[in-house]
């Protein structure tokens, strides 16, 4: 009877719903920030992109404004969220050099076909939510073809092109992607909005003409 009285209580059951959702969010423990911020435990990644992303966070230390990318690529989110994935991983290991706090983390699961860029709150100043997506979505095609090394090198290289404004460490073709990218997202749009004013207008006709006649 008294179980039936607690459960009953809705103030104990919403508390109840409020620490099974904390306990199931929490789930995720970050590992240990490996060397470089890298981490690839199923070596998706060659050296010689390990090297260069490591390269790029060096000579961004030695910049007035100091622009640190980490790497997070695995098999499987094992059910995460890859939000929570993110921004745990992003806390825990701190990206961004300190005092400037301009950190950006990618993340990638394969298996699962899910990717995000984490931003600082500093970094996101510089580079917004959309321009983000935009990089992604600009190296799609690599991680359709199982180049991971080259996809993530090439978001490596947009993040730092768009934070330096085009003067970025490494030398990219990624911002005519993008700008591609864009271009034909706003036509796919415009073509939609004039789709849907023939099909209005050409339901307008018909009905006056049905009521003419």
């Amino acid at each position: 009877m008294k179980k039936d009285r607690l459960l009953k209580n809705p103030f104990l059951v919403r508390l109840l719903g409020l620490l099974m959702a904390f306990l199931f969010l929490s789930a995720f423990t970050a590992p240990e920030k490996p060397d470089y911020g890298i981490y690839d435990p199923n070596h998706y990644l060659t050296e010689e992109v390990v090297a260069q992303i490591r390269d790029l966070n060096e000579a961004n230390s030695q910049k007035a404004e100091k622009l640190q990318i980490g790497v997070y690529i695995v098999d499987s989110l094992e059910g995460e969220s890859i939000e929570t994935v993110a921004n745990e991983t992003a806390r825990a290991w701190k990206i961004g050099y300190s005092g400037d706090n301009f950190g950006s983390l990618i993340v990638v699961a394969v298996q699962d076909r899910k990717s995000r860029i984490e931003t600082s709150n500093n970094t996101a100043i510089r580079i917004t939510d959309y321009q983000t997506k935009q990089i992604l979505a600009a190296s799609r095609t690599d991680f359709k073809n199982g180049d991971y090394s080259k996809g993530i090198l090439a978001i490596a290289k947009g993040l730092d092109n768009q934070f330096y404004k085009g003067t970025g460490t490494l030398p990219s073709d990624e911002s005519s992607k993008i700008k591609r990218y864009s271009e034909t997202s706003v036509e796919k749009n415009r073509v939609a909005i004039v789709a849907r004013l023939v099909i209005v207008r050409t339901v307008t006709l018909w009905t006056m003409c049905s009521e003419s006649g």
